[in-house]
């Protein structure tokens, strides 16, 4: 995790006119799948974007009020794009953030 990345997330606007904004950050690398950048998310409130894709770490903490996820599993092969099982699991896993 690079060192000022707190710093970063320091100068994210908390409001814009009046309206409260929340932010989340969507990383690609795996040094950042460590308990060091999840305190460093929750400290600012930040939501850590839960990916679901093999180029990406599947980080998934509540470091926010919220939760963002991207779901790209999909398959070229299937007509679907993914199978029963998986969307199954992928509602369960929202049944889950929404306890948070």
């Amino acid at each position: 995790m690079p060192e000022d990345f707190g710093s970063f997330l320091a100068l994210l606007p908390k409001q814009k006119n009046g309206v409260p904004l929340r932010h989340a950050v969507e990383v690609g690398n795996p040094a950042f799948a460590c308990p060091a950048f999840y305190g460093l998310a929750r400290r600012h409130g930040t939501a850590i974007v839960y990916a679901k894709d093999e180029d990406f770490p599947e980080i998934d903490e509540q470091t926010a009020d919220f939760t963002d996820a991207r779901l790209m599993t999909s398959r070229e092969d299937m007509s679907t794009s993914t199978t029963k099982s998986e969307v199954n699991g992928f509602a369960r896993q929202a049944a889950e953030w929404e306890k948070w």
